[in-house]
């Protein structure tokens, strides 16, 4: 039998992350956890103008860390991993085109802008076919 084959050399070596900053990323999860803990889980991707306040708070953590304070005194984690989160949420809203809606218990249902124009679209024509204004 063969040796098998597996054409993976161009791919992202996701795995360099894990192994290379490990204590970082527990770091960063800790930080979540504490948000998590004082607002509830996700709750980054609802605030209202998100992209703008986590920057905002993303200059403010680089700013005490530049002062030579190294841990926010309200989580006990560092300034860089709150800076680091706001990065990803920044990136998270920033890349996903989506809008967030209530599920009625406590969760979200995710649907992507392009296809809620499309239902609006829809629920449009349909009004106009049966003759009613929109």
């Amino acid at each position: 039998m063969s040796e098998g084959m597996k054409f993976d050399g161009d791919k992202i070596k996701t795995e360099l992350l894990y192994k290379d900053f490990v204590n970082e990323l527990e770091e960063i999860a800790g930080v979540l956890t504490f948000g998590a803990n004082k607002y509830e889980p996700r709750s980054w991707q609802t605030v209202p103008n998100g992209f703008e306040r986590y920057y905002a708070a993303l200059i403010r953590h680089t700013n005490a860390r530049n002062k030579g304070e190294l841990i926010d005194p309200e989580s006990g984690r560092s300034h860089l991993s709150h800076a680091a989160c706001c990065l990803l949420f920044m990136m998270g809203l920033d890349s996903n085109d989506v809008t967030l809606f209530s599920d009625g218990q406590g969760g979200f249902t995710k649907i992507l802008n392009s296809e809620l124009a499309e239902a609006r679209e829809r629920a449009i024509n349909n009004l106009a076919d049966k003759g009613r204004a929109f």
